[in-house]
């Protein structure tokens, strides 16, 4: 079986249910927050057991600044098998990636939460 026979391969077995959570992500990425949003509630839509839209979704709200929502979609994320460390390391990533006055909401929010879980918002600036 050649590289292209293969490649075809792949694409005939891509499952289209996974696009939008994919594209989502794609989306976050490059900062279209709102179609990443979007296409994340197409992927919990087709998909509302796995845990990969909630965490997308999560993400994106914590990224608007929609902290309680962002929380509400991480907690679905973990019910549905979502490890705390990966959402605790997204959450690091989107604190450090954010300004002056989003870290410190951020800040703010997590430790209302978790003091002890969030304790390394201390550590970051």
């Amino acid at each position: 079986m050649g590289p292209n026979s293969r490649k075809a391969g792949l694409a005939a077995t891509t499952r289209p249910h996974l696009r939008p959570r994919t594209r989502g992500g794609v989306m976050r990425d490059m900062g279209r927050l709102d179609d990443a949003r979007q296409l994340g509630e197409r992927g919990h839509a087709f998909q509302p057991r796995d845990f990969r839209p909630c965490t997308l979704l999560g993400a994106v709200h914590m990224e608007l600044g929609n902290f309680d929502e962002g929380r509400n979609w991480y907690v679905q994320a973990e019910e549905r098998g979502a490890s705390a460390r990966t959402i605790d390391s997204e959450l690091r990533g989107i604190f450090i990636r954010g300004d002056k006055i989003k870290r410190e909401a951020m800040k703010a929010f997590l430790l209302a939460q978790d003091p002890n879980r969030y304790r390394w918002v201390h550590d970051k600036r």
